[in-house]
């Protein structure tokens, strides 16, 4: 059993050493096409014909949306890490707070109203605060994709034993089963979904995080009745060591 578990963890970081090791040799390349680009549109080589910027800005599009898979496969490799967090100390209802002022204006802009549920006085928990806060927009950038304008967005915590619950409930379309049993698998993207919307990593980082930070995440939703997206986090016990690493 040692041998087989010993195998599969040499196997997991040779995967995940070859994976920061394309992505960065393919962002080097890409950076250098992204440079040319941006000089043919500010026209510093000569004029460029309304067919000839057309197709530039399609390549501007392209190169931008590769840079955001590359970005997002690097995510993924360092999601299931804990050795890439840097802990520390957090109020549940700050994260939340802060959470909720990033959102501000877009949800302004969709007539869509965000509310809080916290009681006051939670336990700490302590997180990677750029890995949580990526996991908080993730699955509100997600609820505000499907909430229809007058609807609501809420975020919640509690404390439930040695654990803090963090929810995203939405009053957006819901999805069916078979989407939902699928949302966080790498490279999944439900039907119907614009191509800007990504490639379907996000909700695989964010199962990463969590995991990796000793939680775990599930979704509740059906059709026409919104959906709710719930994390766990272990809460931080009096004789724990802190631990602390290298930020990214």
């Amino acid at each position: 059993i040692l041998k087989d578990v010993t195998l599969a963890h040499e196997q997991q970081e040779l995967k995940r050493s070859v994976l920061a090791t394309v992505s960065h040799q393919l962002k080097t390349p890409l950076t250098s096409l992204q440079m040319s680009i941006y000089l043919l549109l500010e026209e510093k080589i000569g004029k460029l014909s309304a067919e000839q910027l057309d197709l530039v800005m399609s390549m501007r599009e392209d190169s931008e949306r590769l840079t955001a898979i590359i970005d997002d496969l690097l995510d993924l490799n360092r999601a299931s890490s804990q050795k890439h967090f840097r802990l520390e100390p957090r109020r549940p209802e700050i994260l939340l707070q802060d959470a909720k002022e990033r959102f501000r204006s877009v949800c302004l802009d969709k007539d869509i109203k965000m509310e809080i549920e916290a009681a006051p006085g939670l336990p700490e928990v302590t997180v990677p605060v750029n890995r949580i806060n990526y996991v908080f927009d993730n699955l509100i950038d997600n609820a505000v994709r499907f909430t229809p304008a007058g609807g609501t967005i809420t975020l919640k915590a509690e404390a439930r034993g040695n654990l803090m619950r963090f929810a995203v409930q939405d009053t957006g379309s819901g999805m069916p089963e078979e989407v939902r049993s699928h949302l966080f698998e790498h490279f999944y993207r439900a039907p119907g979904q614009e191509a800007s919307s990504g490639v379907g990593l996000g909700l695989s980082i964010v199962k990463e995080i969590i995991t990796a930070l000793g939680g775990t995440v599930e979704v509740e939703s059906s059709e026409g009745n919104g959906s709710t997206f719930h994390f766990t986090l272990p809460l931080k016990q009096d004789n724990q060591p802190e631990r602390s690493s290298v930020v990214w």
